[in-house]
């Protein structure tokens, strides 16, 4: 037996001719079986048009002496018909994912296709398994149990058979933080502002969805929001600011201080007299009326 085109696989819809021949006097009558189960097909040729998936199979060829009543069968032949893979779909999380509380399953199916194998990558690297990452034995799934923060990001899987390829997407989102919560650079820290000087103190955090902000000036709460401000210092301005940034959906809520010390402006008319009393005591120096001069 001889099949056109030969190959390993082959899609929904291709044309395959088997041919069948033997050697006989007188020629040979042929008949063709599928999967063991005779055909109501006869003649050296069997055309399969249009191929679909329920034809797949082993298929032989007997050959009949209709003289010496004999029956020959050809060495099978296996025509494998794949479906092309389509709808590839990644299902997630229903509710909100919090870091270190969460965990994550991932599934990856597709509306139509076989033989499929799979293969996960997050962003445009494999994923690979560890502690908190495992997939099912057939790689349709994938759990992440707790998630973390730097498991945010685009997941993809590839889904694949000798005759396509298939690719969905999904982005998962974790909350998480607030976290590395700083004013003005630092988690601690202090300053010295001057009385009339304006002062700015900034705060910012690590946090998903954004966090929101207030502020403790010496214990008592003053402003909502990331920056304070204050115009024109004041002696009263002075001691402990806190910045308190929470996150409504983790909600966790993670502080930064920061102590401002205010100093009164010296006088110009003090800088003055004490340059003045700079030059004397220099140009005395110079007549050699102080400093034990000879």
């Amino acid at each position: 037996m001889t099949v056109d085109p030969l190959s390993e696989f082959y899609m929904p819809g291709s044309s395959i001719t088997l041919s069948c021949s033997a050697q006989s006097s007188p020629p040979a009558q042929f008949q063709w079986a599928l999967n063991g189960k005779m055909l109501n097909r006869e003649g050296q040729e069997l055309k399969l048009e249009s191929v679909q998936r329920n034809q797949s199979g082993s298929y032989i060829c007997w050959a009949h002496n209709s003289v010496t009543l004999r029956y020959t069968a050809s060495k099978p032949s296996m025509i494998t018909v794949l479906e092309r893979i389509s709808g590839a779909e990644i299902t997630g999380p229903s509710e909100t994912v919090i870091a270190g509380i969460s965990s994550a399953n991932l599934s990856c199916q597709a509306a139509a296709g076989t033989s499929i194998s799979r293969e996960w990558l997050k962003g445009d690297q494999p994923l690979s398994p560890s502690n908190r990452i495992t997939f099912s034995e057939d790689k349709s799934s994938v759990s992440i149990s707790p998630v973390e923060s730097s498991d945010n990001g685009e997941y993809q899987c590839r889904l694949s058979n000798p005759v396509s390829t298939d690719t969905a997407s999904y982005t998962l989102t974790v909350n998480y933080g607030p976290q590395d919560v700083v004013i003005n650079g630092k988690n601690t820290g202090s300053s010295t502002a001057e009385v009339n000087s304006r002062v700015t103190l900034k705060c910012s955090a690590v946090s998903l969805p954004p966090a929101t902000f207030f502020w403790l000036v010496n214990g008592t709460k003053r402003a909502e929001k990331s920056t304070f401000t204050i115009e024109k210092v004041s002696r009263n301005d002075a001691g402990n600011y806190t910045c308190v940034a929470s996150n409504d959906v983790t909600g966790l809520k993670v502080s930064a201080e920061h102590y401002l010390r205010v100093k009164e402006t010296e006088p110009s008319h003090s800088v003055s007299l004490r340059a003045t009393a700079g030059i004397v005591i220099l140009a005395l120096a110079g007549l050699g009326l102080i400093g034990g001069g000879p």
